[in-house]
């Protein structure tokens, strides 16, 4: 049985696979080119915003007990929230910001003193963690800021747009 030859490389065909191999680099260039002359991207996974709970159950919340900590409604266990409301319009006055400062390890945390009607550094349960002795107002004036909205009944705090 005879034995065939496979493909031969002539002159020809070497030269248009060097083209084509020139063509196919030089398209990725421009597409790097072109990628990296867009500015950031930013990648958002997960939702966009948290469901902090029904308008008028949250409101009763906080006037009986106070201020409400969300632990880790972001990923990662870096983004615990605190939500609060001001005033009687259930429609305005809702407030939501960072449980701690960027700085603090996450065992420390703000904590609600109803007397003086303030927040707190302090330490989680069982923590080994030393907190400073700092203290913010009401409206968590100095933390990082996120906008609220009232949306069919439901109090949705943006994650992905802090207001600082």
């Amino acid at each position: 049985m005879p034995v065939a030859r496979g493909p031969q490389l002539n002159a020809r065909n070497a030269l248009l696979l060097g083209f084509t191999a020139v063509v196919i680099a030089g398209l990725l260039g421009v597409m790097v080119w072109f990628a990296a002359s867009q500015g950031n991207t930013e990648i958002v996974l997960g939702d966009r915003d948290f469901n902090a709970g029904d308008v008028e159950k949250i409101s009763d919340e906080i006037k009986e007990r106070g201020p409400i900590l969300y632990s880790d409604v972001g990923s990662g266990g870096q983004r615990d929230i605190i939500v609060t409301h001001r005033g009687d319009d259930l429609e305005q006055g809702w407030l939501a910001f960072a449980a701690r400062r960027a700085q603090d390890p996450r065992d420390c945390f703000f904590s609600w003193d109803p007397d003086k009607a303030e927040f707190f550094l302090t330490t989680a349960a069982g923590s080994d963690t030393t907190c400073d002795e700092v203290t913010a107002d009401a409206a968590g004036t100095g933390l990082l800021q996120y906008r609220v909205e009232v949306r069919d009944g439901n109090i949705h705090v943006l994650l992905n747009e802090p207001t600082e």
